[in-house]
Formats: structure tokens, sequence, C-alpha cells
């Protein structure tokens, strides 16, 4: 078979369809005028098939530049090691006046199984890949020969032993395991991890982040307003005057009364009266609710650390 049935060049995305879930055998980026270059030292590779999306990103000392038809370069390639083969990856920096090579951390892109797309953050880059076809020539490769670098002197790394489908890994690194190891991960976000007991069993889910407490969680207590009394201040002591009108004696009676005459428009004063108090007696009782039912933190000391769960 021709290695060259394995190589696709495009601008800007590659698509393949007949892929193993594995990584890519080699890679390469490169810019030319139309090339849009993101104002960070990020190169970003994103692997997707349907909804999914996988991140992988290179840290680089500066951009990839492009400068008369000369471009710098992004390359993943195979490099010998003894009789083991790694991949590694580095950037050939061509635009600068001494041109050098920046060795980057290796990190196994993998493919989806079946399609694929796979495309940069700089937009309209040229990409060419070889990718590990499912053919059986590859499967022999990976198998037997390719080891990457982060398996540590050359060792075999098995996932399923150390980190076997439903493990949880643990590290403020955000490396994606998913690139570390191979395998498919989750990222845990907002959790805390709780070990499991005869109380709860595994992988389930719960608590809150706050807490809004209701009248059965709060300690029994009452407000008191005690028992008052008092008065008031005398008050209402006054007197009428009225004034009369033309009253005479005339001297004939009538039926054994007489009329009595004390001249006109005469005062005629009353008694003082009316002098009272007033009693105000209040009963025990106890006040309204208060406060305004607000969620307090429920949450204990804590450090933030990246939580992944292997789900394949």
């Amino acid at each position: 078979m021709e290695i060259t049935s394995l190589k696709v060049k495009e601008i800007n995305i590659i698509k393949v369809i007949d892929s193993l879930k594995a990584p890519i055998l080699r890679m390469s980026v490169k810019l030319d005028k139309n090339t849009k270059i993101p104002n960070n030292n990020n190169l970003i590779i994103y692997i997707k098939q349907g909804v999914n999306v996988k991140e992988y990103n290179f840290t680089l000392t500066n951009p990839l530049g492009y400068l008369k038809n000369i471009s710098d370069e992004f390359v993943i390639s195979p490099t010998f090691n003894g009789e083991r083969v790694e991949l590694s990856s580095f950037v050939n920096r061509n635009t600068e006046s001494t041109k050098n090579k920046e060795d980057l951390i290796y990190k196994p892109i993998i493919l989806f199984e079946g399609e694929n797309e796979i495309y940069t953050n700089y937009e309209n880059a040229i990409i060419e890949v070889s990718y590990p076809k499912d053919t059986e020539m590859v499967y022999y490769f990976l198998s037997n020969v390719m080891t990457p670098k982060n398996t540590g002197g050359g060792a075999s790394f098995d996932i399923d032993m150390v980190y076997p489908v439903g493990s949880i890994y643990m590290s403020v690194n955000s490396e994606d395991p998913n690139t570390l190891f191979g395998g498919s991960w989750e990222k845990i976000k907002d959790r805390f991890l709780l070990g499991s007991g005869d109380t709860r069993n595994a992988n389930i889910t719960g608590g809150s982040e706050t807490v809004t407490l209701n009248v059965n969680q709060i300690p029994s207590h009452s407000h008191s307003i005690p028992s008052l009394s008092g008065s008031t201040n005398y008050s209402g002591n006054h007197a009428h005057t009225q004034k009369s009108r033309g009253v005479y004696a005339g001297g004939d009676t009538y039926n054994g009364l007489c009329s009595l005459n004390f001249g006109s428009n005469k005062d005629i004063h009353m008694d003082y009266s009316g002098e009272h108090t007033h009693t105000i007696t209040t009963n025990a009782s106890t006040t309204g609710p208060t406060g305004d039912g607000s969620a307090h933190d429920n949450m204990p000391p804590y450090l933030t650390v990246h939580i992944w769960k292997r789900v394949d």
C-alpha cells in the first residue's frame, strides 16, 4: 500500500471518513498570504465528529509567522529513538533571520473512528496530515512499532490497566487526558468528590453550592413583647356660659308660677365638670416575621482541580 493514500492536504479544513481511533501519524501547518493569524501564542488543533469536538493546544513562543512567501511550520513527525519510533512536535522558524527549530511538548492528537474534520485556529492555514487509516498495515505499525514519548522510557503504556473505564484523573494542570493517555474522558465541572458508602452508592450526584433554610430548619425561638399598662393625664375640666334674654316679672301667675325679670343680657354660669382619666393596657404577644430568606454559602474550604472521568 502506498503511504500517499494516508496523506491529505487541504486549506483551512481536512475531512477524512475512514480513520482509526488513533493518533495522527504526521501533521504540518503552514501559512500563506490569506491565513488569519490569531493574536496569541496558542496553536489549537480541532478534531470534530458531528457535535463532538476535541481541542489540542500547543503553546508557542510566538505565533507562526509568514513573510514574503516564506512560512514558519508546525510539525508532528515520527522520529527514531533506538529501535523504536516516537512522535515528536516542533516548529521550524523559517521567517526569522536565524532559522531555528523550536521543540514543543508532544501531544498525541487522537482522531475519532471513521469521519473526522481537522482544522486549526489559524483560519485558511495550509494543513497536511498523514492519518491512521483503517488498514492492516497501519494496525501493525501502531501495535508493534510506534511508542509515543510520553509512555516513559519506551515502556508500553496500558491505559486499560492504569485507567480502566470509570477511572478518575485529577490535576491542577489543564492537560487533557484524552491527549495524554488516549481513551475517551469527560470533564467533571463544579463538583466535589464524595466517597461512596452505606448511605450513598457510587456515581450518584447531589448537593448544592448555596442553601436557603426553611422554617423547619432554623432553631426554635420566639420574640416576646412584655405586658404594658399606664394612664393619661387629667384633662377635660371646663364650664359653659349661657346668656339670658329679657326675663321679667309680670305680677300675674300662670298655673301657680310667676315670671322673674333679671334684666336683659345677663350671664348665667354653670359649674365646672368633665375632669377624667383614661387607662391603656396592652396584652403580651409576639412580633411578626423578620429576615429576607436569602441563601447562604454552603461550600467548605476547597482547592480547585481539573477532574476527568474515563467513559470509554
